[in-house]
């Protein structure tokens, strides 16, 4: 379980950057980031994973602390 946290909120990220490209770009897989956002969402309150990225839990990511890299 220990593992899934890091890589749902990785996952979050890359979807939070399409959405916003896709978006800005009028791409119509805007929508489908979307529901994929919300997915994420759902599957984070099922398994009880804190919510928004914590200025630390960014710079985690992109050094790989803590996501197993």
């Amino acid at each position: 379980m220990s593992n899934i946290k890091p890589i749902i909120k990785r996952m979050r990220r890359k979807l939070e950057v399409m959405h916003l490209d896709c978006k800005s770009s009028g791409d119509i897989v805007y929508h489908d980031v979307k529901e994929l956002l919300a997915l994420i969402d759902m599957l984070e309150r099922e398994l009880a994973i804190e919510g928004p990225f914590t200025a630390e839990d960014i710079e985690d990511m992109f050094t790989g602390k803590d996501v197993g890299i």
